[in-house]
């Protein structure tokens, strides 16, 4: 049947000038064409039998219907020839066997067999390796050159890079210069109105890097447009230059209240030579250290700042201290070591005792010591104590960090003091003398608790917790940070007439709340509007059960409840602006509440409410 079909397509092929009947429908092919046998083979079959014109028409192309009388006029002739089949013949002779099939799968195999000997070394002939070599090169020499221009240009640009990188590691090796520019404006006080203004800029600057292939080290400047107030926030202030009489009383002479605009209060009728000498100064030293390392420890020589953990015992921010700091980290595969030994220098500053001696002004001795066990990412142990402290200040402290509930973090951390810094019998301030005084702890202690309550992506709550003995808060410690006052009511030494202490708004507005005497409960809530953060941030102040007046650092507690909200804003990168509105609800009739304890001053039975609006602009570089 192929064979009919095979032949059937070359008769349609070769019938393209089949048309109607002709005797002699060839008569029109040239003899001597190509084809013209083949038509007369189809022509005397019977299968062509041309036009009407007996004619051929070799060149023109058939329809689909001559084209299908062709084919049947053909397949009519093979059925004519097809005779009826007849009985089958005897078989033939087998003929020869065929080519071998295709391999079946492979066997599992065999054991393997002995070593066979080791064959001689391959032998090259090198003057046919050269021969290959250059005719390989003289067929692709186009393609080899493209190539090495290709190579040159790529060396070319590695080096240029490798000059400009090296360039750049150059500029870049020195140190690094940082800081800030702080502008602080705004009005305080107990309602807005003239004398109630302030502003401040503060500016610092530092010089950071490698000094040496192994010397790293820092020098950092510091300048404040209003010296007096940042030497009060940091602690500079010779309180025991004023006589007994006046120390611990609300109310120095010759005060004037209309600060800062009217600055006459810098001196007055009676104050000591050379009071505040040391503490108006305008540029001081913030920091000024150099950094190596040394049979694995990192050792750190200069005035320089440090803090364990949340610092309830140990954090000098408010002014760094000279001396040398040791840290190893790792320490038998989970101990980390901080400690440092050195001098804290007061300029002359004697704090809030009329019982500090003299030998306390100048430098004193401070040294402490932190080993923490940090084997974990979830959580961190410590103990931390301090040999010497602020005058005589002695004492121990445990600090926990652990992350829960995902990425939630908790700080702990609970002190003790076994001297506190004058190693007297707790007296009152300024040597008063009453009922309850002299009762504090002999070995105050304090606990400081900071949570996260929630940690979302567009808001988040945390808690805030302290307990505070009378005396338990050392003086380089979070209880004491660096704050700038920015009225008269904030000090304790310059308190203008008829108004209670307030609670220096740095203290609480940038710090937590840490204050002698006092439970402390807080709250910061976060969220953003339009983008920018914002905070809201609350405290709870109270005295502890049985203490008395006199026996709290801020003496007159005229405020227990104290509120701010905060606005944050980047301007463009490094320019930010802080909006701040804060507010401290006062204690009503506080004289019956203590009883008229200590040197309370009667007039304060209604105290008023403070508040506080803050712009602040900072330019980070």
């Amino acid at each position: 049947m192929k064979k009919v079909i095979l032949l059937a397509s070359i008769v349609a092929l070769l019938a393209l000038a089949a048309g109607a009947a002709s005797a002699d429908p060839t008569r029109d092919v040239p003899l001597r064409h190509w084809a013209y046998d083949a038509c007369q083979k189809l022509v005397d079959a019977g299968v062509i039998i041309g036009y009407p014109d007996d004619t051929f028409k070799g060149d023109r192309a058939m329809t689909r219907y001559e084209f299908a009388a062709a084919i049947a006029r053909f397949m009519d002739k093979v059925q004519a020839q097809k005779g009826d089949k007849g009985d089958p013949g005897p078989a033939g002779p087998q003929g020869p066997a065929g080519p071998a099939g295709p391999a079946g799968p492979a066997g599992a195999q065999g054991p393997a067999g002995p070593q066979g000997p080791k064959g001689e070394d391959a032998k090259l002939d090198p003057a046919e390796v050269e021969a290959i070599v250059k005719r390989l090169t003289e067929e692709f020499k186009n393609e080899l050159a493209e190539l090495r221009k290709d190579v040159d240009d790529i060396r070319d640009r590695v080096d240029d890079h490798e000059d400009r990188i090296a360039f750049l590691e150059e500029l870049t090796a020195g140190p690094d210069i940082t800081g800030w520019l702080d502008y602080r404006i705004g009005m305080a006080g107990n309602s807005f109105v003239r004398n109630s203004e302030f502003d401040n800029l503060t500016a610092k600057i530092g010089i950071e890097g490698d000094i040496t292939e192994d010397l790293y080290g820092n020098i950092t400047i510091k300048y404040t447009s209003d010296p007096m107030r940042v030497a009060e926030g940091r602690g500079l202030v010779r309180r025991a230059a004023f006589p007994t009489t006046w120390r611990g009383s609300p109310n120095p002479p010759a005060v004037n209240s209309s600060y800062p605009t009217q600055p006459s209060w810098y001196s007055y009728p009676g104050m000591p030579s050379g009071f505040l000498a040391n503490s108006l100064e305008s540029v001081w030293i913030d920091e000024a250290w150099v950094s190596w390392d040394w049979k694995g420890w990192t050792w750190t020589l200069g005035r320089q700042f440090q803090a364990y953990g949340p610092g309830l015992l140990v954090n000098n921010e408010r002014m760094a201290q000279q001396g040398i700091r040791t840290q190893k980290e790792d320490l038998g595969g989970y101990l980390d070591i901080d400690a440092f030994v050195g001098m804290a220098n007061y300029d002359g500053w004697t704090p809030y005792s009329a019982h500090a001696t003299d030998t306390m002004d100048g430098n004193d001795a401070y040294a402490s010591i932190r080993v923490e066990y940090d084997n974990s990412r979830n959580w961190s142990i410590a103990g931390n104590y301090l040999g010497s402290g602020l005058g005589c200040e002695s004492g121990w402290s445990v600090d926990l960090w652990a992350k829960f509930w995902g990425n939630r973090d908790l700080y702990v951390e609970y002190s003790q003091l076994e001297r506190i810094f004058d190693d007297s019998q707790h007296r009152c301030f300024g040597g008063v003398t009453g009922p309850g005084c002299g009762l504090r702890d002999k070995n105050p202690d304090a606990l400081m608790v900071d949570i996260d309550l929630y940690d979302g992506k567009s808001w988040y709550l945390k808690g805030y917790y302290a307990n505070v003995d009378t005396g338990g808060v050392p003086h380089f410690s979070s209880g004491n940070p660096y704050d700038e006052i920015y009225t008269l009511q904030e000090s304790l030494l310059f308190r203008p007439a008829n108004q209670g202490a307030i609670f220096p708004w740095e203290r609480w507005l940038r710090n937590p709340l840490i204050i002698d005497n006092t439970v402390v409960y807080g709250a910061h809530l976060g969220f953003e509007v339009v983008g920018d953060p914002v905070e809201l941030i609350y405290y709870s102040v109270d005295n502890k059960t049985g203490a008395t007046q006199c026996d709290i650092r801020f003496p007159d507690m005229n405020y227990d409840q104290l509120w701010a909200l905060r606005w944050t804003h980047n301007f463009v990168r490094g320019v930010t602006g802080v909006f701040t509105y804060a507010h401290q609800e006062a204690v009503h009739n506080n004289y019956a509440k203590y009883n008229g304890l200590c040197d309370y001053d009667t007039s304060l039975w209604k105290t008023p409410d403070q508040e506080l609006f803050l712009a602040e602009l900072v330019v980070n570089f």
